[in-house]
């Protein structure tokens, strides 16, 4: 295999289903006879959200490999960054906060805030570290941003880490982040009595779960695979590579069942958070070295690709679409706790909205990335109105 650069459609998959898993968890009616389902759909939830984040750091560490030797490699990196994260998310956070202010005549925001603290703390990206200190997480609906916090602190760091190291620095440099993250997990369970080696609950462990240093292996992993296949030829054993991926993901679904299905187990939130993202690292090296082939057809079914450029507004706007539709719902129809009906229409009204934020809010705007980037077409352009002033 030569060295590698673009677009993977394969990878699509990873991106579409884990949208659809961690939507499914979330509406997933628990009150149905069905509600043992709910158990493993937890299971494999937490272990989409480690593929999101090898996903995030391959992508990403690509992106910034691959422009490191470009001028203004910074404003570049951070303007398109800005541009594809920032107006979806402060529109939707937007529009969850003003829901807490006038909804039922602001009791929401005044339970959240006395309860939990000020949403603003999501505004700058740190509801992760307060969701740390206070041991909890807010409600249903602001709780699953703490993932997207993760992810834009990690890359606060990266670009400058990718910067300054070279190539065998660099490698060395996210091992240790790979390793790193289980010991500080390990030390922390050992040192705190209150989340020492017990059954604890979700809540008690949350710092274990939402912090960047707990939850890096994923991230370095995918950068690793950026790194790796832009480093000459990287000749893969297929049928190796094949059998290491499927027995690292039964053994990491088999491991996690026997220690406990919630993340928040003794064995889960310390090993089992290390063998998730390896697990889903080898499986986007199989998709990598075996795009393009009949083993692949079923990640390249059409549609796959949409869901995949709409997951990021997907994962945002699922939640509150939920609390809408849940809201609209109840009151008419008593059923709906333990409907599958009332989650399609969830998971279907997330979708819809997600596409229409697709085409009218964020595509619209990435249209403009250029502007705010420095190209070489425009250097050349600058010189020239230069040398001619």
């Amino acid at each position: 295999m030569t060295s590698f650069r673009g677009y993977v459609r394969e990878l699509d998959s990873i991106r579409a289903v884990g949208s659809l898993i961690v939507m499914a968890y979330h509406f997933w009616p628990a009150t149905h006879r069905l509600a043992r389902c709910y158990d493993a759909l937890s299971m494999v939830g937490w272990m989409a959200m480690d593929a999101f984040f090898v996903m995030s750091g391959f992508l990403i560490a690509g992106i910034l490999l691959d422009s490191r030797e470009k001028p203004h490699y910074f404003q570049t990196f951070y303007a398109r960054r800005g541009l594809r994260i920032l107006p979806v998310y402060y529109v939707v956070l937007s529009l969850m906060t003003l829901g807490l202010c006038f909804v039922d005549h602001g009791s929401g925001y005044r339970i959240f805030t006395t309860q939990w603290g000020s949403p603003f703390w999501f505004f700058c990206y740190l509801g992760n570290v307060v969701i740390s200190l206070r041991g909890f997480g807010p409600d249903k609906t602001f709780g699953p941003l703490w993932s997207l916090q993760v992810e834009e602190q990690f890359y606060l760091t990266l670009p400058l880490i990718i910067h300054v190291c070279n190539r065998r620095t660099l490698s060395r440099v996210l091992w240790s982040l790979v390793v790193i993250s289980p010991l500080v997990r390990a030390i922390w369970a050992l040192c705190d009595p209150m989340i020492r080696w017990t059954r604890c609950d979700q809540d008690t462990c949350a710092g274990l779960y939402t912090l960047l240093p707990c939850r890096m292996e994923g991230l370095a992993l995918g950068a690793l695979i950026a790194l790796r296949f832009r480093g000459g030829v990287w000749d893969l054993p297929r049928r190796r590579l094949t059998v290491f991926t499927v027995i690292s993901l039964s053994a990491t679904l088999v491991i996690a069942k026997l220690g406990g299905v919630h993340w928040y187990s003794p064995f889960n939130r310390t090993v089992g958070l290390l063998l998730s993202p390896l697990a889903c690292a080898l499986l986007v090296l199989w998709l990598i070295c075996f795009r393009g082939t009949r083993w692949t057809s079923p990640a390249r079914v059409p549609g796959l690709a949409h869901l995949a450029r709409i997951s990021y507004a997907t994962y945002l706007l699922h939640m509150p679409v939920g609390n809408v539709v849940k809201l609209m719902l109840t009151p008419h129809w008593k059923g709906y706790s333990h409907s599958f009906l009332a989650m399609g229409l969830c998971i279907a009204a997330t979708i819809v909205l997600a596409t229409l934020s697709w085409f009218f809010l964020e595509k619209p705007i990435l249209s403009l990335k250029d502007r705010f980037t420095v190209t070489r077409s425009r250097l050349k352009n600058y010189a020239t109105a230069g040398s001619a002033a």
